[in-house]
């Protein structure tokens, strides 16, 4: 029997009661356990002081390291004797042997016998709950939620979503019905787990993809997706600095392929992903709306590419362009050209440098940044770009073009179109963060007879990372 700390409403189920204090005070049964049955301190091992594990209103009282203590304490006062027949079989015991004869063959009472269609279909239906039932079920949240689902659909109580709307802020979400009972909350108005730039997002592209959905469990299964748009099958990923670093893994494994895992598994199931990084959305909002707009087809602006004319920037020209279009900014480049329309507003550019590595692509210049305007589109503005660097690079002897495309802000679908070919991958890229901003990994280089991780150490910094580059090449044109 558990009486509410709260309001005084009486449970003699646990179950029932943790669905109370969800929905009635909009707590977790575990905060509720604190607040209320452990005085507002959170316990720990009676041993060590670490974390101890949750269980139904109540804390263990030792963690798992010190488990055997609380094992040895439970004997001493008589606790639960393991079981008689455990690790034992018929065939080294005589009493299970024993029993194995007494219910095998015609000792078994249901020996001889089959169910009939009849009482099959009877027993199938008996486990289904009544069109009633469901009914009260859910109106006992009916001033939290409203089915969408008809009630004839209804098949599984653990296995089927059902749509529910959410009457306070109006999202629709998917939430078995065993879940729902439980207390399920709306993820909008309650958002656990979700940060508060994660749901900014999520609201932009809400408001330009009515089918934009929050949490996404099942397009990428088992694995989750943070924002996706079915109708496009277009995803974004919210990466947040300290969560995504290894900085908040640093008591166990870190999986430093996490992000490029993701970008695969989408990719697999021809799913675009763009995954943006906490600082990002923060300080470049304009050029990651710009990129969502533009993965969604919905660019608020388009120019016509025959309308335009080529000319080369200047280089504060080229810098205040990339700084203010592309998501990594302004990079040093040999040369760089421009699509200037009519009005005498630069729409895309492209800028040339020497490989980073040399040797490697001998013979070749690499794009080093390549974008449109804010929310821009435009058809075949790319083609015609590389055309110039075709007469460019064959009158310097080049032998062709190379560039690296991000995974985690693209696929590379548009250099393909213009043929290129994706000739290999890059490693895993990172960077270091103080949980606040990203710093690029070459700024933290070992000197001093100091190790790069020595000196991210003394910093206080962590390594994040990326998803690598695929390699893309083109050798000649036609």
């Amino acid at each position: 029997m558990m009486k509410c700390a709260i309001c005084d409403h009486v449970e003699d189920d646990l179950k029932r009661f943790s669905n109370h204090v969800n929905s009635a005070h909009k707590i977790s049964s575990e905060n509720y356990t604190i607040d209320f049955l452990c005085g507002g301190v959170k316990p720990t091992c009676a041993e060590c002081g670490d974390e101890v594990r949750y269980v139904s209103f109540s804390y263990k009282t030792y963690c798992k390291k010190h488990a055997k203590l609380a094992m040895k304490e439970a004997g001493a006062r008589g606790g639960k004797a393991p079981a008689w027949n455990r690790g034992r079989t018929k065939h080294d015991d005589e009493r299970l042997l024993s029993y194995s004869r007494r219910v095998s063959g015609q000792g078994n009472h249901f020996y001889g016998h089959r169910h009939t269609s009849d009482v099959i279909e009877k027993i199938s239906l008996s486990k289904l709950l009544r069109n009633t039932d469901i009914i009260e079920r859910i109106s006992e949240r009916a001033s939290e939620f409203k089915l969408l689902t008809p009630i004839n659909e209804y098949v599984s109580r653990q296995q089927q979503y059902l749509s529910f709307e959410c009457l306070v802020c109006g999202e629709v979400q998917s939430k078995t019905l065993q879940a729902f009972e439980r207390g399920s909350r709306c993820y909008r108005c309650n958002p656990i787990g979700k940060s508060n730039w994660e749901l900014e997002v999520f609201d932009f592209v809400k408001s330009i993809a009515p089918d934009a959905e929050s949490g996404n469990k099942r397009a990428i299964a088992p694995k989750e997706l943070d924002i996706y748009v079915p109708s496009k099958k277009f995803g974004i990923e919210c990466h947040g600095l300290y969560w995504h670093s290894e900085g908040a893994h640093q008591d166990g494994f870190f999986d430093k392929k996490k992000h490029l895992g993701k970008f695969n598994l989408a990719n697999s199931v021809g799913i675009k992903l763009l995954q943006l990084f906490e600082d990002e959305w923060r300080d470049k909002r304009e050029i990651c709306q710009s990129l969502i707009l533009n993965r969604l087809g919905m660019n608020s602006k388009k120019c016509k590419t025959w309308s335009t004319q080529v000319i080369e920037l200047d280089a504060k020209q080229e810098r205040a362009f990339f700084d203010r279009t592309h998501i990594s900014g302004y990079a040093p480049s040999k040369i760089c050209w421009g699509l200037k329309d009519r009005s005498g507003e630069i729409v895309a550019a492209l800028s040339l440098r020497v490989p980073r590595h040399g040797k490697k692509y001998e013979g070749f210049l690499e794009i080093a940044r390549f974008s449109t305007g804010l929310n821009m589109s435009v058809p075949g503005g790319l083609s015609k770009l590389l055309c110039q660097a075709k007469k460019f690079y064959k009158e310097s002897s080049f032998r062709g073009l190379m560039t690296y495309v991000d995974r985690r802000i693209g696929d590379g679908g548009g250099y393909l179109k213009t043929g290129f070919s994706h000739v290999s991958e890059t490693g895993i890229d990172y960077w270091y963060t103080d949980n606040q901003v990203r710093y690029d990994r070459f700024k933290f280089r070992a000197s001093e007879g100091k190790s790069e991780a020595q000196i991210a150490q003394e910093m206080k910094i962590s390594r994040i990372y990326g998803c690598g580059s695929f390699v893309m090449l083109l050798e000649t044109y036609t």
